[in-house]
């Protein structure tokens, strides 16, 4: 990089002199992203210097092909030849003019809002947001800004598929990173706060489940449970070992799932109502997470449904044939079975009114229930026979209007006062105890 001294020239107005644009262009304004926005642009080499607003920060990535690049700020001069990957932070307030020969450049511009620069400072550190500025940079290398541009970027030609809290958390590490890299400021961390307690985590999971029809600002669930947005991020994390957006996702999926095995909607109303673009969205997360497409699950369903009312006529058929042999004695059964099976359809019509067994069971055959399965609370009971029916925990939480993590302790208590360990052991504690 070559620095040179030369006097400051006249400048046109940004409009004026931007360079012409050939192509791929992509705009972050349709996904509604808080805090920044997002252009990509294939320019040609300017004929003029051109002049870069200065109302906010901003950080510009070279994404493709090689230039010749200078950059001017006051009577300071810098020239250097700029790679893919190359970066110039532009601090607001601080006006700079470009000029670059070459092929053709895609470059990524990165727009920063003042209130959120401001707003990281004021959460994380102990510095006047007023007095914190970015500092300056031309023609650097930093992996980190660069990879997190490049999401920005897929996620815009994926027309944003990984959604609303994705970008949101890349762009508050970016601003994160930028005030550690090149700053005025030196922040320490203003919280000790190491995980979320689990009524914290309970709060922000009831509000993720009553608006996933909805696009959930990430600053909206740090201010559920009274954080900053930048602490929220790493603290969340630590706690569930996923990103917030990552669980949004998660969440999302669930709900797609449990409304899709209900049948009375299609797989287009399904992922408008979780929150999803379109289907393919929906599509894309679903077998990412579930390793199957929507619609195959609900082709499963229907086996599975099939299959499970074969089970259970069969129970109620052996069912049926216990409760008979006690009442008329092993002897008599077995001959009034064998006369039964020699009969025409009819002979069993015209004996079916002569004689049925009486209601009442005997006692012995009526299996009481353990002293411990009186100790479950009503709720626990309510959990346990959702449970043997083999709802998720999501869908318990949604159908008895309770958090996840409420439903988790249930579920751990459950096993505890029956002395079992797996979800299989309670299930078949539930079926021999007649809670179905």
């Amino acid at each position: 990089m070559i620095n040179v001294t030369s006097p400051t020239k006249n400048v046109p107005a940004f409009n004026e002199t931007i360079p012409e644009i050939i192509g791929q262009r992509l705009y972050s304004s349709e996904q509604r992203w808080e805090g920044i926005t997002a252009e990509v642009y294939q320019f040609r080499p300017p004929r003029e210097p051109l002049h870069v607003p200065k109302d906010c920060d901003g950080v510009c990535i070279h994404l493709h092909s090689v230039v010749d690049l200078q950059e001017q700020t006051g009577a300071r001069v810098k020239r250097g030849i700029s790679y893919p990957g190359g970066i110039c932070l532009q601090p607001k307030e601080l006006e700079s003019t470009y000029f670059w020969q070459g092929t053709p450049a895609v470059v990524l511009y990165l727009y920063l809002a003042s209130s959120l620069v401001e707003q990281v400072v004021a959460e994380m550190g102990r510095n006047d947001p007023r007095h914190v500025e970015i500092v300056k940079q031309f023609n650097i290398h930093d992996h980190l800004i660069e990879q997190i541009g490049l999401s920005l970027v897929g996620e815009l030609e994926s027309g944003g598929v990984a959604g609303r809290v994705y970008a949101e958390s890349l762009t508050n590490a970016l601003v994160l990173h930028l005030l550690r890299l090149s700053s005025t400021a030196s922040l320490v961390p203003a919280s000790s706060q190491r995980h979320l307690t689990q009524h914290q985590l309970s709060i922000v999971e009831d509000y993720i489940y009553d608006r996933l029809d909805q696009d959930i600002p990430l600053r909206e669930l740090a201010a559920s449970v009274g954080m900053s947005v930048s602490h929220f991020c790493r603290i969340f994390k630590l706690s569930t070992g996923l990103a917030p957006h990552q669980y949004v996702i998660a969440c999302r999926v669930e709900r797609a799932k449990s409304l899709l095995l209900k049948e009375e909607r299609t797989i287009a109303q399904v992922a408008l109502a979780v929150g999803f673009a379109d289907p393919s969205h929906l599509n894309h997360h679903f077998k990412h997470l579930l390793g199957i497409p929507p619609g195959a699950l609900r082709k499963e369903s229907k086996n599975l449904q099939g299959q499970k009312k074969n089970i259970q006529d069969r129970v109620g058929y052996e069912r049926a044939v216990a409760i008979a042999g006690a009442h008329l004695g092993e002897q008599v059964f077995t001959s009034a079975w064998t006369a039964g099976r020699t009969m025409t359809p009819e002979q069993t019509g015209v004996g079916l009114h002569l004689a049925s067994l009486p209601e009442p069971v005997p006692e012995a055959l009526q299996p009481s229930p353990p002293t411990s399965l009186n100790d479950l609370t009503a709720r626990e009971m309510d959990v346990l026979r959702l449970l043997a029916q083999g709802l998720t925990s999501a869908q318990m939480a949604e159908r008895l209007v309770i958090g996840l993590v409420t439903v988790n302790s249930h579920v751990r208590s459950i096993y505890s006062k029956l002395g079992v360990t797996s979800r299989s052991a309670a299930t078949r504690y539930a079926i021999e105890h007649h809670l179905l």
